[in-house]
């Protein structure tokens, strides 16, 4: 299920964004979504949400770097990255 879709198309919902943890940048921008998102709801903008994509290479059986290679070229490309709604962005 894209959860960060589904929960960007209810009411009352001010941010919903899906990132990753598996590279350094995608480390930053998954920061920059937990942040915007708290952000939202401490100025009562609305709910803030953020799926977030990351490794388990102990029940995947595979080293770190594979189970970080698998989010890359099996997750990423059927779960989108990016910001689904924000509402700051919509004015």
């Amino acid at each position: 299920m894209r959860m960060a879709e589904i929960i960007a198309g209810l009411s009352g919902v001010a941010y919903s964004a899906r990132a990753a943890v598996n590279s350094i940048k995608n480390l930053a921008q998954a920061k920059r979504a937990v942040r915007r998102a708290f952000e939202t709801q401490v100025t009562g903008e609305g709910f803030g949400f953020v799926e977030i994509l990351a490794t388990c290479p102990t029940n995947w059986k595979m080293s770190s770097t594979k189970a970080n290679e698998r989010i890359a070229k099996e997750m990423i490309p059927g779960f989108p990255l990016g910001v689904f709604k924000d509402v700051a962005k919509e004015d």
